[in-house]
């Protein structure tokens, strides 16, 4: 994922903190603390205890994952990335941090339902204003955001391709085609 090749780029020169996409709370004995080859990153992980479907389980949820973050995170960071709008509520925590808001889809325009796409589109914007920079994947999301003026980079999607060359090619003896695909599949995406 982009993401992923930015912080494994980033620990180059810095210490960084990766909190993982949530997991949920009985998952707790299955997390990772680091990776041995990236002495530099940092993996976090933070649980969630309850559906986000309700108002009061999602404040819930964010309070307790601040709670984590307070736990397993320097109270002083330099940059704080966020790349999922719904974690908004992480820059009150550090907000003399200098925040990047990194928009990889336009979940606003996502077929959610309506009382989750107000959510979204709020917090969205909420980031887009707050944020020192905003860094967009597409033509299409630069021009849309274009209202947000000098403080939007593009930067596109891409492939490392040296990260999966294989020293030997492995003969599957399979007759037919093989598909492979990468990353996240979504139903507004793939009509399955």
């Amino acid at each position: 994922r982009r993401n992923q090749f930015f912080v494994v780029r980033m620990a180059k020169d810095y210490n960084v903190y990766y909190v993982q996409p949530v997991l949920p709370f009985y998952k707790f004995r299955n997390r990772k603390k680091t990776i041995k080859s990236l002495p530099n990153i940092k993996l976090i992980s933070v649980y969630k205890f309850f559906p986000d479907k309700f108002f009061i389980t999602r404040k819930i949820n964010e309070l307790l994952y601040k709670v984590q973050l307070s736990i397993k995170v320097a109270r002083k960071i330099d940059v704080l990335w966020i790349n999922d709008q719904n974690k908004y509520f992480v820059h009150k925590k550090y907000s003399k941090s200098y925040l990047i808001y990194d928009i990889t889809d336009d979940w606003t325009k996502m077929n959610f339902p309506k009382k989750e796409l107000a959510f979204v589109k709020s917090a969205d914007k909420f980031l887009c204003d707050i944020a020192d920079h905003i860094v967009v994947c597409s033509k299409t999301l630069e021009e849309t955001k274009n209202i947000y003026h000098n403080k939007v980079s593009l930067i596109k999607n891409g492939v490392d391709f040296d990260h999966y060359q294989c020293e030997k090619i492995i003969d599957l003896k399979i007759n037919k085609p093989i598909l492979m695909y990468t990353g996240s599949v979504h139903a507004e995406r793939v009509d399955f």
